[in-house]
């Protein structure tokens, strides 16, 4: 294949500029896949999978793509690069970028004349959409930055292990957050537990406790030691429960049905573990390492055989004892190699988020790094906050500078100077007063963000101002808002503390900030819901820890916390009675809490439609492939009516080399785009031998002059040792200077393929989690 001459290449420059305004609509590619496919008056451009050069803050992306040109009437195209540089939105539960404000910063064409340069560049800019936004996976994305743009805040993590209880048999667990705190419900004879997630009362009239258990109850005269029975009569004054929300899953259950067993019940005064095994534990080896998992529950069990110790994992920390019953101790640190050669394929894989060094874990760190951002309307939210008599506030230690918050709320106010600030659902607000008038806050002191880790108002410090518009903000927060922390190179629920006190003040009401406390609620990653969600049944009916009940001072009720297990999901079932069913793991991935604000706040807003996207964009495409197979996706964009393809393997799988050359892999071979053909690219050979050293002694005078050769040598003389050394120089030079491309090429290669499986693995998730909300 021949290059362009300069001569053709200007004409057809000179014939688009010139004439426009009169091309056709541009056709392009639907917006999730590579490469992309842009067509405009018979002229096609191709844009191979962008290789990302950097992230800066997650706010402006710098990255590099390889193209092809081909003018009208051309078979030949040009193969060249173009530098982007871009500012971002980030839907992180949907896993995408948006690309906004597109710049092409430089144009690259190795076999064209550099003064034809601007001329291609003002041509390619023609070709793409005018003020188009586009459109790129995040997973793909994350998996070709570098590490350095992952969280780095200094946090101290508790890695020592909870209580944990074990059975063998059918169990559950009781936590009261502290001593057991019981209220009056007026007109009975009845006291209800509210500080613990379990329908628990005390009959005052039998000293007996009454225990709601899925369908049925259990009853028991000493909490802690029980024995626990079935209650096949109930306290008459059940009946006179209020008719609201609070209790309408208990007016559900009144009549109480059988139960062939009763179960093993453990209560605990603070967060705690639950492992239970459908008799004894069963194993299952995995393959390619020393390792066993334990195939009878629903913990993340494992035998590592060498040491026969059993290694548990819950919320991102692991634990191993000699047995189930323990005692257990921390694994941090020691955490066997094997764990690291769990297949990818495996059943158990996700634990792999998990072990540090690993790409997985890798992976979720610069996730949780990735900010959640929304566009808020100043005018469309407010924010209101009651409190239990007038406003306390009490002084935040640790800080760089006085900060005060209040304790006789729920929500997070806090007090700078004469200005009160406050975050509610992901949102900043300020206020003279600490009763209001609230405005949207566009901009917050920056004391607040040194809140230290231990205070249950640390979440808010993930929660960012970015942009301040005249009639909207940019808002913005990253996993620690749902208490996920980087830690050791992996991602945490939640530091591990348990601190045993609430606020209690004249009324004697127990105010819980939404605060993380890692356990209670077999809390387990997901890297493609990007959060820690429950992992097991036996923690209650309503969550696990933390969801307690709370005094509202405004109606002088108590109703059900909003305690948080990770992003999303808890807002679901915050009064959803779950009784020892899976449906609450079902439940855990789900919006934003921006989506709770109404339209006063955009998440999916009109950049984003610009951008070709739709929450249900993957039921308009058709023919799908991955990124193994030729092929051709077919779809009709709905913003804009126009048809586009995406031409799977049209040239291959091309790449931007750092020395600006254009490569292409076929397999395990690499080529290099020259002189209109594709070259092989080995890879580059050992370092070049040294050269013949120089000799130590000089060497004796000739006793004769030699004679003057009567013709001409027929090869040149031999190098003197200096152009030798030179020589190899240069060539020692040039391999290293390969060998960086080459490296460069196979990193990026590498990036790619993860980038594209962890894409495809989401997609599948997100479908098979349709399909199950469906059912």
């Amino acid at each position: 294949m021949k290059a362009f001459a300069p001569r053709l290449i200007t004409y057809f420059i000179f014939v688009i500029l010139f004439n426009f305004s009169a091309l056709a609509e541009i056709q392009e590619s639907p917006p999730l896949e590579w490469p992309r496919t842009y067509e405009k008056g018979g002229h096609e451009l191709i844009v191979y999978h962008p290789q990302v050069d950097a992230w800066e803050n997650h706010k402006v992306l710098k990255f590099r793509a390889a193209i092809s040109l081909t003018p009208k009437n051309e078979k030949a195209p040009m193969f060249g690069a173009i530098y982007f540089q871009t500012r971002t939105l980030t839907h992180k539960t949907k896993r995408l970028i948006l690309l906004k404000d597109l710049q092409i910063l430089e144009t690259h064409f190795p076999q064209v004349d550099e003064k034809l340069a601007p001329k291609l560049t003002a041509l390619i800019d023609a070709i793409l959409p005018k003020g188009k936004k586009m459109i790129m996976s995040l997973d793909r994305v994350n998996a070709m930055v570098n590490d350095d743009q992952k969280i780095d805040r200094e946090l101290k993590v508790n890695l020592d292990p909870p209580p944990i209880f074990y059975s063998n048999g059918d169990a559950s667990l009781v936590i009261f957050l502290g001593e057991e705190k019981f209220e009056a419900i007026k007109g009975t004879d009845l006291l209800f537990a509210v500080n613990t997630n379990w329908d628990l009362f005390l009959d005052k009239t039998s000293s007996e406790y009454f225990l709601l258990h899925g369908d049925s109850w259990l009853k028991t005269k000493d909490l802690k030691k029980g024995p626990w029975t079935v209650a096949t009569q109930i306290p008459s004054d059940l009946n006179k429960l209020p008719d609201d929300a609070n209790w309408s899953e208990v007016k559900k259950r009144l009549k109480p049905k059988p139960l062939n067993k009763v179960p093993e019940i453990f209560v605990s005064n603070k967060p705690s573990e639950l492992l239970v095994t459908k008799g004894e534990a069963s194993f299952t080896p995995i393959a390619g390492t020393r390792l066993l998992f334990v195939n009878n529950s629903d913990a993340d069990l494992f035998l590592y055989s060498p040491e026969n110790l059993y290694y548990y994992l819950v919320a991102g920390r692991w634990f191993k004892a000699q047995s189930l019953k323990g005692p257990w101790k921390s694994a941090a640190g020691n955490l066997p190699a094997d764990f690291a050669k769990i297949p990818e394929d495996h059943e158990k894989s996700f634990v792999l988020a998990s072990v540090p060094g690993t790409e997985d874990a890798k992976a979720a760190v610069l996730l949780a790094s990735v900010p959640q951002k929304a566009t808020v309307n100043k005018n469309d939210v407010s924010f209101e906050v009651t409190y239990d008599g007038e406003p306390i506030f009490e002084e935040i230690k640790g800080t760089d500078s006085s900060l005060y918050y209040a304790v006789n709320t729920d929500k997070a106010v806090l007090k700078v100077e004469d200005t009160y600030y406050a975050c509610d659902k992901a949102i900043w607000f300020v206020s003279p007063s600490p009763k209001g008038a609230w405005a949207v806050a566009t901009q917050i002191p920056e004391v607040i963000s040194s809140i230290p880790y231990e205070h249950p108002l640390y979440y808010v410090t993930f929660v960012e101002i970015y942009e301040d518009n005249s009639d909207t903000v940019v808002v913005g927060y990253t996993s620690g808002y749902y208490g996920n922390y980087v830690y050791d190179d992996v991602v945490v629920f939640g530091v591990g503390y348990w601190y045993g006190r609430c606020h209690h003040h004249h009324h004697c009401h127990c105010y819980h900030h939404v605060h993380h406390y890692s356990y209670g609620c077999g809390a387990r990653y997901d890297y493609y819901r990007g959060v820690y969600y429950r992992g097991a049944k036996y923690y209650g009916p309503y969550g696990g820890a933390g969801r307690l009940a709370t005094y509202n001072p405004s109606t002088g009720t108590y109703t059900r916390s909003a305690y948080k297990y990770g992003p999303y999901g808890s807002a679901y079932a915050m009064t959803a009675y779950n009784p020892y069913n899976d449906r609450y793991v079902a439940r855990a991935g789900g919006n934003t809490p921006y989506g709770s604000w109404g339209k006063g706040v955009a998440v999916d807003g009109n950049d984003w439609v610009k951008g070709g996207y739709k929450s249900n964009y993957q039921k308009s495409t058709v023919g799908l492939k991955n990124s193994e197979g030729a092929g051709i996706i077919a779809g009709k964009n709905k913003i804009t009516g126009n048809k586009g393809f995406i031409a799977k393997d049209k040239h291959g799988d091309i790449y931007v080399g750092k020395d600006g050359n254009i490569y292409k892999r076929e397999g395990d071979t690499w080529k290099k785009r020259e002189n209109g053909s594709w070259k092989t690219f080995n890879r580059p050979t050992t370092r070049p031998t040294s050269p013949t050293k120089r000799p130590v002694t000089r060497p004796t005078t000739p006793t004769q002059r030699p004679t003057t050769p009567t013709t001409r040598p027929s090869t040149r003389p031999a190098s003197t040792p200096e152009a030798q050394i030179r020589q190899s120089k240069l060539r020692q030079y040039q391999s290293s200077q390969r060998s960086k491309v080459y490296n460069s090429l196979q990193n990026s290669s590498r990036s790619r393929s993860m980038g594209n499986s962890r894409a495809r693995s989401y997609q599948r998730s997100a479908r098979s989690r349709s399909v199950g909300r469906r059912r």
